[in-house]
């Protein structure tokens, strides 16, 4: 906890968004391993079951499909934004920990290393905490989005299937 002290106020900011980062991570993690189990045959018959033959068929499968796809896609722009926004804030902690450096060194403590190690400690850590935290969140983000695609994909054949053996 040493280091949430040294990093200034910006390391909380960022400890607190890299616990949300990890806690996305695991949620996803987890809906992508229980959909693949089972879900995909569930989505599908909630887009598709009970629908009767009428005009409204396919906006109304339409509807459900998207609303399905919507549970699929389920917090991935906040760690899309949170990807983004973490290495900001590492700079931020970056540029106010040189401020305090500069601060010093306008008190007259340039030849003190004492006085200027915590401005300097400061920037440093805010901004590999930044990076550290960014990082995870870039890498899922993508993979996540990899699996939304393939999730989309087997909804749709599956749905087409399903309306397909309906109809013959």
């Amino acid at each position: 906890m040493e280091w949430l002290k040294l990093g200034g106020p910006v390391m909380y900011v960022i400890a607190g968004c890299s616990i949300l980062v990890w806690t996305v991570i695991l949620e996803r993690l987890w809906f992508f391993y229980r959909f693949n189990k089972k879900g995909i045959h569930g989505a599908i018959e909630r887009i598709v079951g009970g629908v009767s033959d009428s005009e409204d068929k396919f906006s109304i499968i339409n509807m459900r499909g998207r609303k399905e796809l919507l549970a699929v896609k389920k917090r991935l722009t906040l760690l899309y934004v949170l990807g983004k926004v973490l290495p900001m804030l590492g700079l931020l902690g970056t540029v106010l920990g040189m401020v305090k450096v500069f601060q010093q060194v306008s008190l007259g403590n340039i030849g003190n290393p004492n006085a200027l190690a915590s401005g300097i400690w400061e920037a440093l850590l805010t901004t590999v905490a930044g990076l550290v935290s960014a990082i995870p969140a870039i890498l899922f983000h993508s993979y996540f989005s990899s699996l939304v695609d393939r999730a989309r994909t087997s909804l749709e054949e599956g749905v087409i299937e399903r309306i397909s053996g309906k109809d013959a």
